[in-house]
C-alpha cells in the first residue's frame, strides 16, 4: 500500500486547492493510505531552531518521512508559491543535510500555471536541498 502525503499550499478555509486535492485523493487506488500534512500550524522556520527544534517541527518531519509519495496542490501567490508552503518546505528540508522530502515520487498541481517558476521552486526544494 502506497502512503501518499498531500500538501495543500493554500491554508484558506474552503480553498480551491483543497477541493482539487480532495478530487485527486478520491481517484487514488483503493486502499491508498492518505495523509493531509498540516502546514498551517508550523511556526516560521528559523535556523536558530535547528539545534533544538519545536515539537511541531519534529512531528511534521516525521509525517513527511513516513510518506512514499507526495501530492502538492497549490495556488500562485505573487508569481511564486504561498508563504505557508515555502515555510513547510524549509522546515522539512532543514537542518542542513537532513532533508526529509527526498522521495522519488512527486505530483505537483498548480491552480494557475502562467509560468513554470512555481514548479521549479517546489521541485528544487524537495529534490535538491541538503540531501
Amino acid at each position: 500500500m502506497t502512503k501518499y502525503g498531500v500538501v495543500v499550499g493554500s491554508i484558506r478555509k474552503n480553498s480551491y486547492s483543497k477541493g482539487v486535492a480532495d478530487a485527486i485523493v478520491a481517484g487514488l487506488p483503493e486502499g491508498s493510505d492518505v495523509t493531509y500534512l498540516d502546514i498551517a500550524s508550523l511556526p516560521l522556520y528559523n535556523q536558530d531552531y535547528d539545534a533544538d527544534s519545536p515539537a511541531v517541527y519534529t512531528k511534521f518531519r516525521d509525517e513527511v518521512k513516513a510518506q512514499d509519495a507526495f501530492i502538492f496542490v497549490t495556488p500562485e501567490h505573487n508569481r511564486s508559491i504561498p508563504a505557508a508552503l515555502k515555510n513547510a518546505l524549509d522546515v522539512a528540508s532543514r537542518p542542513w543535510g537532513q532533508n526529509v522530502w527526498l522521495v522519488n515520487q512527486h505530483l505537483l498541481l498548480h491552480n494557475q500555471f502562467q509560468e513554470f517558476q512555481e514548479y521549479w521552486h517546489i521541485t528544487f526544494c524537495v529534490n535538491h536541498w541538503s540531501s
